[in-house]
């Protein structure tokens, strides 16, 4: 079984956007892409940036810059394909 969630609210933003990366490791989501997926793209990105800090900080998820240089989110690397 994986790590507790601790302070993830099941059911909140966070905890549907850390279950679906996990069930799709070799994705990575933007906040565009989460607010459209998660709330009908009626969050706004800064706020879905906003929601996910904590997720990030405790280690639930990757967030760093792609290619483009856009912030994407990811599912940690243990939970990943090797590359």
């Amino acid at each position: 079984m994986g790590r507790s969630r601790g302070a993830i609210v099941p059911g909140g933003l966070p905890d549907k956007v850390i279950s679906w990366l996990r069930a799709n490791p070799d994705e990575e989501l933007t906040a565009i892409d989460i607010a459209v997926k998660f709330t009908n793209g009626e969050a706004e990105p800064s706020d879905i940036r906003s929601g996910l800090i904590r997720a990030v900080q405790c280690g639930y998820l990757d967030s760093l810059l792609n290619d483009r240089g856009r912030r994407v989110y990811r599912a940690p690397e243990a939970f990943r394909s090797p590359e």
